[in-house]
């Protein structure tokens, strides 16, 4: 067991990176459209539902100099500070391929958006993340995994001390297909602090996600 016993294991695409207001720009260019919210939403549910539709536009998102720029979501460079001081190891799992310049790209992107912050960044393709969740939370006493998708949120339940969603509308679908009873909802970054048991007001109540 490290001398470190809590560890957070984060998500990177609309939990520590904003990625969803480019690629809206991006994908207008794309298609040569505008595409107004409602339907921006709907693209996205698609897109988790059956994303081959959208292969060629995300070879042509990856591939641009936007994806290698994305800036930190708000709040969350003073979230990761705040528990890696209070004696958190920060990790991230993310499906971004292992060893190909996509996953070099991600990496570098959390290092200009974040510096050094995390113990370790696992890039693991398409391979399912629950196994690496188990793997590094195992070690630890205290164990956090904060995801926008909450099917993922619930394949960490039991894995982790505190499963996370952090609500993220258009993946709000799903949750009637999900039990996400055991799981903590993070509506904003200050959220994901009161969880993590820092700087909360007050004893933090569980905020079911139905």
């Amino acid at each position: 067991m490290p001398a470190n016993k809590k560890i957070a294991i984060f998500d990177v695409d609309e939990v520590l990176l904003d990625m969803w207001g480019p690629m809206h720009k991006m994908l207008e260019d794309f298609q040569q459209r505008k595409i107004d919210d409602g339907e921006w939403v709907q693209i996205i549910r698609d897109f988790d539902q059956d994303p081959r539709p959208y292969f060629e536009f995300g070879k042509y998102f990856m591939n641009s100099p936007v994806f290698e720029r994305l800036n930190a979501k708000r709040g969350m460079k003073q979230v990761l500070q705040a528990m890696s001081a209070s004696g958190w190891d920060l990790a991230i799992v993310t499906s971004a391929p292992p060893e190909k310049e996509v996953g070099l790209k991600r990496r570098r992107n959390l290092h200009f958006a974040f510096g050094d912050i995390f113990k370790r960044i696992d890039c693991v393709g398409s391979k399912d993340k629950k196994a690496h969740i188990s793997a590094l939370s195992g070690r630890y006493e205290e164990s956090m995994f904060v995801d926008d998708n909450p099917a993922i949120v619930q394949q960490s339940v039991g894995l982790v001390t505190h499963p996370v969603w952090r609500y993220n509308l258009p993946h709000s679908y799903a949750l009637d297909k999900l039990d996400l009873s055991r799981a903590d909802i993070a509506k904003t970054s200050d959220d994901i602090l009161k969880i993590a048991g820092i700087k909360a007001a007050s004893p933090i109540q569980r905020r079911h996600c139905r």
